[in-house]
């Protein structure tokens, strides 16, 4: 029986991915009741990150600060050329100013002849001409006065200030570099923000993690505790979900520190054990084997490996695995006969 489900395939398992690579069926191998321990890697981070950038594209002609460095709200961080800023201004005041002395000439002419119109010395056409032509003046004026201001107002997006009080946590450029409008220059760190670990945890414990719960967190020689306040609801692009830990405070935790956090698991019946699904387990004449999927590239493919098992019985959930296989690895669960030790594929999401 074990033989014939190893070698069953299935058209869907055949296909290939776009870049050729086999998509295959999977599963994962599971820890079914008891109480167990389980640690997951990340770093740390700040709770109020931000990605600081300049509204105007430029060359960087100022850099003043550097990673590591403690800046006060208001500090000036880094600047971009701005000669052609200071052109399109220098022009925009001369406009205003010309726009201006032609509003005053109109406003004393139109004073001029609604006195004489008073004194039946000039026509009810000549008035009415002074104020279309006051009119005319004044909406210029006020038009070259929004330019100017827009001008003026170009000169703060060519500039980086520190948003409030806080540090560097990263620079991304250098010195006489052209930069684009939008594109991060400085990740900033406000001060004495909380700091986070942020996690990845696979499918089959991430319905069992909740907000608010306490957990475990080594972050080097540091042994905290953390709160959880982030669980998401989709995957990170791999296989597994992201999470948010908030750490207690410590003045020795910086944003970027690797550290592993601990959460513990209840299952409801009996003592741990491991459960394999029955599709991903084949026999041959030396014993029992499935193909686990290694992980490479951050989830972009995955290399197959043929790992000898021991195995106990079987029920409803799959085979109980003595010895081979750990939690949380995955396993191919179908098309096994066009599958060989060392070959790459691709998951195929259900």
């Amino acid at each position: 029986m074990l033989f014939l489900l190893g070698c069953s395939t299935n058209p869907e398992s055949e296909s290939l991915s776009e870049d050729g690579l086999k998509l295959v069926k999977y599963g994962s191998i599971v820890l079914s009741g008891g109480t167990q321990t389980r640690s997951y890697s990340g770093t740390t981070q700040s709770a109020s990150e931000s990605r600081l950038s300049f509204r105007t594209s430029g060359l960087l002609i100022q850099l003043k600060t550097d990673v590591g460095q403690r800046v006060r709200k208001g500090q000036l961080l880094a600047v971009v050329d701005q000669t052609e800023t200071q052109l399109n201004y220098e022009k925009a005041v001369a406009t205003e100013q010309s726009a201006r002395i032609q509003l005053e000439t109109t406003k004393a002419n139109l004073d001029r002849v609604k006195q004489l119109y008073l004194a039946n010395s000039a026509s009810l056409s000549d008035y009415e001409n002074e104020k279309n032509s006051y009119a005319s003046a004044l909406s210029n004026h006020e038009s070259a006065k929004k330019s100017l201001n827009l001008q003026a107002s170009q000169f703060a997006y060519g500039r980086i200030v520190a948003p409030t009080d806080g540090v560097i946590s990263e620079v991304n450029v250098e010195l006489n570099e052209f930069v684009q409008a939008g594109s991060t220059i400085f990740v900033f760190n406000t001060e004495d923000s909380e700091i986070e670990a942020n996690i990845g945890v696979p499918e089959k414990q991430i319905t069992k993690i909740k907000e608010g719960q306490t957990v475990d967190v080594s972050v080097g020689e540091l042994q905290l505790k953390g709160t959880v306040t982030g669980v998401s609801y989709s995957t990170s692009g791999s296989s597994t979900f992201p999470v948010i830990v908030t750490l207690e405070a410590n003045e020795d935790l910086r944003p970027g520190m690797p550290c592993k956090v601990s959460f513990e698991f209840e299952y409801e019946t009996g003592e741990p054990r491991l459960i394999a699904p029955i599709k991903s387990i084949s026999e041959n004449p030396e014993g029992n084997f499935a193909y686990t999927l290694i992980e490479q590239d951050n989830g972009t493919y995955y290399t197959v490996e043929k790992r000898t098992i021991e195995l106990g019985p079987i029920n409803d959930e799959g085979f109980i695995v003595l010895e081979g296989l750990q939690e949380g690895d995955l396993v191919a669960t179908a098309g096994l006969r066009s599958i060989i030790d060392g070959m790459k594929v691709k998951l195929l999401h259900e």
